[in-house]
């Protein structure tokens, strides 16, 4: 009876250790971090006429911010706005340097990336990227780059003969076609 209290005081133990809290992080601090992205287009290539994603496809980026705990994402929430904070990127302003503030300082932020090739989030055309960036008492900002791998585009090809193989012969009926397409 006492070893199986001991047992029970022991997993009650592990359980109330393991919980965690996941209530978002509040952005209102002094400090700032610039972030550039970097984005580097798809190299597969079935054939030459499958171009991959390149960044001239990219019509926004969508940054989410995270704030370290112990090893785990916890949402930064931006403190204006009471929402999670996230920032939209236009295609246009990608070679420009991201500037996010509000952040505290001595905490270590994972900033994610991901790339669309059309308003929305409905087709991510990129894998994920993130970037961990450590704040600290400086007063300049920090600078960190955001790696934005582009994904392939899917080979999409059909193909049709009229081979027939029996008995361990080959013959050729007539004709053959094939299409292509992206």
């Amino acid at each position: 009876m006492k070893a199986h209290s001991i047992l029970v005081l022991v997993g009650a133990a592990l359980v109330a250790s393991c919980a965690t809290t996941t209530a978002p992080s509040v952005a209102n601090g002094q400090a700032r971090v610039s972030l550039l992205a970097s984005l580097q287009a798809g190299s597969f290539r079935a054939q030459s006429t499958v171009v991959p994603y390149t960044p001239a496809d990219v019509q926004h980026l969508r940054l989410d911010v995270f704030k370290l705990v112990q090893g785990s994402e916890v949402a930064v929430v931006d403190a204006e706005r009471n929402l999670p904070m996230t920032l939209d990127i236009a295609s246009g302003s990608l070679g420009k340097a991201i500037e996010l503030s509000g952040l505290n300082l001595d905490t270590t932020y994972r900033i994610r990336g991901y790339a669309y090739d059309a308003p929305g989030t409905a087709h991510l055309i990129s894998k994920d990227a993130l970037v961990d960036v450590r704040v600290t008492h400086d007063d300049r900002p920090e600078f960190a780059t955001l790696p934005v791998r582009l994904i392939d585009k899917v080979f999409n090809g059909e193909a049709s003969s009229d081979i027939a193989i029996s008995s361990g012969s080959v013959t050729y009926t007539g004709s053959e076609s094939i299409t292509l397409s992206n």
